[in-house]
């Protein structure tokens, strides 16, 4: 299996190794490897375009809403598949080629429809699905009618993929694969974790996030929460972004606060959390509902994330509040009276939460990789990486190749007349009475320019001659301009 990604964000690269993960969890002998085609192994110039996102989203969420927005057109995302599809399809076609996958799982929008162009010039059938990790609203990227299945989180993004022309029965709610260690705490694990991070194990405590690259005005949403003296404790958590843990350590809050960086433990800090303070993004908003936390949400990125603050508020999972004085206020009220606000929402987030989708997406996928593994002995190496037609052996494959070459060899009067001509000819001719239908059909003659051939056995007709001269035997020198006049001549 090859899982198909990219570093654009924390999500995808999430989403690709909840996946990895359950896949072994359920066949520990399964081949599963990952790519990322737009930056870890992308081309220079497509490397250079998709490097700007994390530097556009820290700076301007308006300007990725524009982008975003300009791109979710038929014309405009053809257009940028026409940019960058032609490299990006270079480096899924050698992935397939070396690896040689029985199926492929994208968990990116701009991945799906040039994986399938690669998988049609690959030489074998392999099968494809499609992870969409957006909540509500998605991008026309996601929706792929040739996927075998496509997999959506939420019963909105399935109205929105049927919308964009996938057909039902290809598409399944199954939920946003998290990792399986996202899960509600066991009686007395929330103070016990407490405790081995430091914390004080019966202060309430907010989870402050702002996803991988710590983006989502982290800064502003932490000295809102921490400045000043407040009953709860903060567990700030700045991803990547090194300049921004380092200007939070120097501080000197009121509130207790812990300035972590990137860490590969937040299963663990989640479920210490009483609530998770953060942007609205898919991952972290399905990583909460997974651990039973309710959500207080900061921000969204305008275009894909826009919806799901609607999502979380009208679901009862959470609150909406952007200026620090009423982000204070809706902690303080959601903490009152013994949190039992927080109770209900958590309530409300177990129960619409599917902790091991990740599971349900893996089988799906191992039963796709089932069906196209018998397509592996019978499959081989295409004509200059196309897919050899039904009904076309790979001698007949190499003959289509020199022909596509060379152009139409003039001088044997012999023309390829599209793909799969010889098995159509041959059911005919064989269905009607075999040989005797097949001298039947060289006699009555053929249109000028076509060869009268013995389409059973695949060879030219010994009868093949213009005025009663033969015409030039069938050799490398008979091809080309030499051939042709030779050819003339033989018929004048």
């Amino acid at each position: 299996m090859l899982i198909l990604f990219s570093d654009t964000g924390g999500g995808h690269r999430a989403a690709a190794g909840a996946l990895t993960r359950a896949l072994l969890e359920i066949e520990p002998t399964a081949v599963v490897e990952s790519l990322d085609p737009l930056i870890s192994q992308g081309q220079p110039l497509v490397r250079r375009l998709t490097s700007l996102y994390p530097k556009i989203i820290q700076r301007s969420g308006a300007a990725w809403g524009v982008i975003y927005h300009t791109s979710n057109t038929r014309a405009a995302f053809t257009a940028l598949r026409g940019v960058f599809g032609r490299q990006v399809r270079g480096v899924i076609a050698g992935q397939l080629k070396s690896q040689d996958p029985d199926v492929a799982v994208s968990v990116h929008p701009l991945l799906n429809h040039i994986t399938l162009a690669a998988i049609r010039r690959s030489g074998r059938d392999r099968g494809l699905m499609t992870v969409v990790t957006d909540l509500v609203d998605l991008h026309r990227g996601w929706a792929l009618p040739e996927a075998d299945l496509v997999v959506v989180p939420t019963e909105q993004a399935r109205e929105a993929v049927l919308g964009l022309g996938v057909p039902e029965e290809r598409v399944r709610a199954l939920g946003l694969p998290v990792d399986l260690r996202f899960r509600p705490p066991a009686p007395g694990e929330k103070q016990a974790l407490r405790r081995r991070f430091s914390l004080d194990e019966n202060r309430p405590t907010l989870l402050v996030q702002g996803g991988g690259e710590g983006s989502g005005k982290l800064l502003r949403v932490v000295r809102a929460l921490a400045w000043g003296e407040h009953e709860w404790q903060v567990i700030a958590v700045c991803g990547r972004n090194e300049k921004l843990r380092r200007r939070l350590s120097r501080v000197r809050f009121s509130t207790p606060t812990a300035i972590l960086g990137f860490v590969d433990y937040m299963p663990a800090l989640m479920r210490a959390a009483d609530l998770v303070v953060t942007k609205a993004g898919p991952g972290a908003i399905s990583e909460a509902l997974a651990t039973g936390v309710p959500l207080v949400l900061t921000g969204y990125l305008p275009g894909q994330e826009t919806a799901n603050v609607r999502f979380v508020t009208e679901s009862g999972l959470g609150v909406y509040a952007t200026r620090p004085e009423e982000l204070r206020q809706a902690v303080s009220r959601l903490l009152e009276g013994g949190g039992r606000d927080v109770s209900a929402m958590a309530s409300r987030a177990a129960a619409m939460a599917r902790p091991y989708a990740s599971l349900d997406i893996a089988r799906e996928c191992l039963a796709i990789a089932s069906r196209y593994a018998g397509s592996r002995e019978a499959g081989g190496p295409g004509v200059d990486s196309e897919t050899v037609p039904v009904g076309e052996s790979q001698g007949e494959a190499s003959e289509v190749e020199e022909a596509h070459r060379n152009g139409p060899v003039v001088g044997r009067r012999r023309r390829w007349t599209g793909w799969g001509r010889r098995n159509a000819a041959t059911s005919g001719e064989e269905a009607a009475g075999g040989a005797g239908a097949a001298q039947g059909a060289a006699t009555t003659g053929a249109p000028e320019g076509d060869v009268r051939t013995d389409e059973a056995a695949g060879e030219r007709s010994a009868d093949d001659s213009v005025g009663g001269a033969p015409t030039p035997p069938r050799s490398p020198e008979g091809r080309g301009r030499k051939g042709y006049r030779a050819s003339s001549q033989a018929r004048r």
